[in-house]
């Protein structure tokens, strides 16, 4: 019996896998997708870097970051507007406990088709001084 050859068209070439019309496409990664400050005295601030990646083919325009959640979070550098395909960039963020646990988000959104917002989740914990009475009220 002789090979089956079967030749597949189709009519627009030019679609990408998640939507792109060029075929190339951009994607943002965050790493790491979770922060963790620690436990960290509340006269004290820990910073953590997280970085922000274009691992598509296409250019990756950065059109919001920002924090929500606890104040006890701030950013101290930004994201550039935008990240060519490979390229990467790196944010600051600073914790200064205000109280025992908190948590953040780092929420960027950008042209990525495929997911507009990809979030970073941030917690900490603050130690403060434990009060202890003797003898016992």
């Amino acid at each position: 019996m002789a090979p089956i050859l079967l030749l597949l068209s189709c009519s627009d070439s030019n679609l990408a896998r998640d939507g792109g019309a060029d075929g190339f496409v951009p994607i943002l990664q965050l790493d790491p997708m979770i922060a963790d400050f620690g436990a960290i005295a509340e006269t004290e601030t820990a910073v953590r870097t997280i970085t922000a990646t274009n691992i598509g083919d296409a250019s990756l325009t950065i059109e919001s970051f920002e924090l929500e959640g606890s104040a006890a979070f701030t950013l101290l550098t930004e994201l550039p507007a935008s990240l060519g395909p490979n390229e990467s960039a790196t944010v600051d963020i600073a914790f200064t406990p205000t109280s025992q646990k908190l948590t953040a988000d780092l929420v960027v959104t950008s042209n990525a088709v495929a997911s507009p917002i990809v979030t970073a989740n941030l917690r900490g914990e603050g130690l403060y001084p434990a009060l202890r009475v003797s003898p016992k009220p």
